[in-house]
């Protein structure tokens, strides 16, 4: 959880927003309506996968890595960093300010909750910190820069 950490909020991770290359990162921009607006959830995803299919077991132990980037009404900017490798799930949630304790509580619940019911494992850490930043869209390779309508 250390290492997804650091390299995410570090500077050259893609939070810190230098030394993503391009390429690395597909971006998915996902409208939510939130009752009242239009919103924009802005999905980053990296997998790491074998080339050779002769080595299509090690291939299949590799992770995925995502980063779900959003703006709530009340709580503000809200980062989610997610590796998933085998049957493990790691999660980092990184905010402005700190949430209340009832809330970090209730999510760490449903986290748990969520992970014994698909037969996963993992962790979950909140991070409330004013250093860390959105992915540049210049961090998702050309091919996956969003054309048409964008919210």
């Amino acid at each position: 959880m250390g290492r997804m950490s650091e390299g995410a909020a570090g500077p050259g991770g893609p939070a810190g927003g230098t030394g993503a290359p391009a390429g690395d990162w597909r971006l998915l921009p996902i409208p939510l309506w939130d009752g009242e607006h239009l919103r924009q959830l802005r999905l980053f995803l990296r997998q790491h996968e074998g080339r050779d299919p002769a080595k299509a077991e090690r291939a299949r132990r590799e992770a995925t890595r995502f980063i779900l980037e959003l703006e709530m009404s009340r709580l503000g900017e809200m980062q989610l960093d997610g590796l998933v490798r085998d049957r493990r799930f790691d999660l980092m949630l990184r905010t402005r300010d700190a949430l209340p304790e009832h809330m970090r509580r209730e999510i760490r619940t449903i986290f748990d909750q969520a992970n014994e019911a698909a037969g996963y494992s993992g962790k979950l850490g909140f991070q409330a910190s004013s250093d860390w930043h959105f992915l540049p869209l210049e961090a998702a390779s050309e091919d996956d820069q969003p054309s048409g309508v964008v919210v």
